[in-house]
């Protein structure tokens, strides 16, 4: 498929950082309806890859993350360089009393991510993208939305939990989603080790 202006502004809101549904949307001053329908024509196409999420609210997957491939960078690497687009600033959030132990959840997180480094390609590419998403949410302070971080946590031990039996070092993982769920008052229901 031909590269259209709308394709080439959504892969270079991308390369810029953008990488929320939520974000693009505002970069390209356009609805998220018109969004999905182009994003899904590009994920089709091999020029992105998206992370989604049912919105309830919305009746709709929404996406979360979205990333370039390699088809994606090439389109870019062939014309003119992207404009550059500052991503928004916000102030840190004060913690409050009685927050989680986000130290603790982060240092979970990163052993949940080498943890992931032994699974095949496929199944790494998109686990890392929740992972990804999750540690962002929780490492830098003024994103930390409890909605969110609860909804990338849950999407990333939908997608595991079914292939933890198969994996030879499933029981550290699952020991390490115990720390994250107890620490951020999410409670889950595991597989007994």
């Amino acid at each position: 498929m031909a590269i259209g202006d709308r394709q080439l502004k959504i892969l270079q809101a991308i390369q810029a950082g953008h990488t929320t549904g939520e974000a693009i949307v505002d970069v390209l001053n356009s609805s998220m309806q018109m969004l999905s329908h182009y994003m899904n024509q590009m994920v089709e196409d091999g020029y992105i890859k998206a992370a989604r999420l049912y919105d309830n609210e919305l009746r709709d997957f929404v996406v979360v993350r979205a990333y370039l491939t390699a088809e994606g960078e090439a389109i870019l690497a062939q014309l003119a360089p992207a404009p550059v687009v500052a991503a928004p600033t916000q102030n840190p959030a004060p913690a409050s009393p009685g927050s989680p132990d986000y130290g603790l959840v982060s240092a979970s997180l990163t052993t949940i991510g080498t943890i992931l480094a032994a699974l095949p390609t496929d199944w790494r590419e998109l686990a890392e993208v929740y992972l990804d998403d999750l540690q962002a949410e929780i490492n830098i302070a003024y994103r930390r939305r409890p909605v969110r971080i609860r909804a990338y946590f849950l999407a990333l031990l939908r997608m595991m939990l079914p292939i933890v039996p198969q994996m030879p070092n499933g029981d550290d993982f699952l020991a390490q989603v115990r720390v994250v769920s107890g620490a951020l008052g999410i409670p889950v229901k595991l597989p007994e080790n």
